[in-house]
């Protein structure tokens, strides 16, 4: 039986990280022009027309709302997004542009899959809309539909050849999609294999995609290196899920390893990925805290909230230095309350430096 408390917390926010995709899929439909190729012409309208009435204008969604919609979300793991999401699942407006998006979409990819004898191309090009209608589906809780777009292009792809970059990122983006849908119905052991395949798609990709001797990584390979990171991460979450707490620890080790292997890197990647890190370093923390080893646990965070003070420093973006300020809030709660709870293993004078007084805007006092 589904479970949309699971998914709610896991899943939800894919819809939205495709926000911003899905209006340029608009843009790729049929054009507007008349049969002669021509914009039609807008009637003109009389000098001694009566004015139309004012009508007053739509509310707005909140400005926030719509960049973290269009650019945090796209930035974060599937496993990440239930904190990003909770804000704005209660606003309508968000809710009623994802169902309108998801609406252009579908209609969409229903005019690509009638074309008959596609090429490679068209199949590219329905493999990725399905993947983004699949994402949106998702978001609107359209559980069975957002399954049956994933596995559309799973089939589809079959069809595609498979040592190609794009083809294996095609399909990485539609297990992983399959990935959450399964968490929320309950099919953890499914769902883990859909990770880990993932991790296999990304890890093949990238491995195409490795630079010659001399040469630096380009942007192609920091792109899939960010899916990679997600997918090493949702498998550890999810073996944390299962207890099984050595394999998950390695897995978040893995993860950690591979971000810092990744140079030159554009600052908008390094921001991204620097989240990334946060959020697994921050994982690692509550698995040895789990674990009854606090002090471990109050270091790794310690190091999270180092990497949310060196992403607030080195971005512009009001949005994110909003975000990594939140994060550093709760991480440094956390802190606060293990050397409470430390200070009172100790010592009278073997305490050490509270942490009350560290700050967001803090410069970094050390960071990978």
């Amino acid at each position: 039986m589904m479970n949309l408390d699971r998914f709610a917390r896991f899943g939800l926010g894919c819809g939205l990280s495709m926000a911003a995709s899905a209006c340029l899929l608009v843009s790729c439909g049929d054009s507007k022009s008349g049969k002669d190729g021509k914009k039609p012409e807008t009637p003109a309208v009389a000098k001694d027309a009566a004015a139309a009435p004012k009508v007053p204008a739509p509310v707005e969604a909140p400005k926030p709302a719509e960049k973290a919609a269009s650019q945090v979300f796209a930035e974060r793991s599937v496993f990440e997004l239930a904190d990003l999401l909770r804000p704005y699942t209660q606003t309508p407006e968000i809710h009623e542009s994802v169902r309108f998006l998801n609406e252009i979409a579908e209609n969409y990819l229903d005019a690509l899959k009638a074309k008959k004898n596609p090429t490679e191309e068209d199949v590219v090009l329905i493999c990725r809309v399905g993947n983004k209608v699949g994402d949106l589906q998702a978001a609107l809780q359209a559980i069975e539909k957002a399954e049956s777009s994933y596995r559309d292009v799973l089939e589809r792809t079959d069809a595609l050849p498979q040592e190609k970059v794009e083809t294996i990122r095609l399909r990485s983006g539609a297990m992983r999609g399959l990935g959450v849908l399964l968490f929320a119905k309950d099919d953890s052991k499914a769902s883990l294999e859909n990770f880990r395949a993932c991790v296999d798609a990304d890890r093949k990709a990238l491995e195409l995609l490795k630079p010659a001797e001399g040469e630096q990584q380009s942007p192609a390979y920091h792109a899939v290196a960010k899916d990679l990171m997600d997918s090493y991460k949702n498998v550890a979450d999810m073996l944390v899920n299962a207890d099984e707490l050595e394999d998950a620890r390695d897995m978040y080790q893995k993860a950690v390893d591979f971000a810092l292997s990744l140079k030159n890197l554009s600052q908008q990647d390094e921001a991204a990925l620097r989240i990334k890190l946060m959020h697994t370093i921050s994982a690692l923390g509550d698995l040895e805290d789990k674990c009854d080893q606090l002090e471990k646990a109050k270091n790794y965070w310690l190091e999270a909230a180092t990497q949310c003070q060196t992403v607030y420093q080195m971005t512009t973006r009001p949005d994110l230095k909003s975000y990594v300020s939140q994060a550093f809030d709760k991480l440094k709660a956390r802190i606060l309350e293990a050397e409470k709870t430390l200070k009172g293993d100790k010592p009278e004078g073997e305490e050490g430096k509270s942490s009350d007084e560290m700050k967001v805007n803090d410069a970094p006092s050390s960071a990978a």
